[in-house]
């Protein structure tokens, strides 16, 4: 077990304690949410020489609008879980394409702009990324951004259900920085499952006749 934490920190020192436990509760967050709405299974979670990082291990959600909004809230999730414990979220969960904040940003603008699935209904703007860059990203700015605050409730919701569980597995992660698949299992056995929150009936897609 050392060898692999050695490996997951890179030679790195460690944090101090209060970055740590700050950085477990972030991907307890993941944790907690991922398995609370069932969009994909946990392999791991780990405190990392660059911040924490948690292992999905397959994505087993539908491509529904539920489904997709679920990925967003397990996205999210690491932030809500740091405004719920210390009232104010760090900057790591953005800044780059590959942050939690991107990803969620995707995959709300991929239902609105790509998938059809939509406030405009069945509409393709092109790729997401290629949208959120672009001047049509104003069309569906407002629905994107309801999306994500909707995911962001959704994983709150998920974390206020569970919010035993979530400290359980902070703590451990916080104590041993490293959680497999096994020890995840052990410490969410009791964990409550929670469905995605309705689509707010303001922005409801329009599923009537096409004008």
């Amino acid at each position: 077990m050392d060898d692999v934490l050695d490996a997951i920190r890179d030679g790195k020192p460690d944090f101090a304690p209060g970055v740590r436990r700050r950085v477990a509760f972030h991907e307890a967050g993941h944790v907690v949410v991922t398995l609370a709405l069932g969009v994909c299974r946990v392999g791991s979670a780990a405190i990392t020489s660059d911040g924490g990082h948690t292992e999905i291990l397959q994505d087993l959600t539908d491509h529904t609008v539920e489904g997709l909004t679920a990925m967003i809230a397990q996205a999210l999730a690491g932030r809500i879980a740091e405004r719920l414990v210390y009232g104010e979220i760090r900057s790591g969960s953005g800044g780059s394409r590959d942050s939690d904040i991107a990803l969620a940003t995707h995959v709300a603008t991929a239902i609105e702009a790509s998938f059809g699935l939509g406030e405009q209904g069945p509409l393709y703007l092109g790729e997401p990324d290629r949208v959120v860059g672009g001047n049509a990203f104003a069309l569906v700015s407002s629905a994107v951004r309801a999306r994500l605050r909707m995911a962001e409730e959704t994983a709150a919701r998920a974390l206020a259900a569970n919010s035993c569980t979530f400290e359980r597995v902070a703590e451990a992660l916080a104590r041993e920085t490293y959680l497999a698949r096994q020890r995840i299992e052990e410490l969410t056995r009791d964990l409550v499952k929670t469905p995605v929150f309705d689509w707010p009936e303001e922005h409801e897609p329009h599923m009537g006749p096409l004008q």
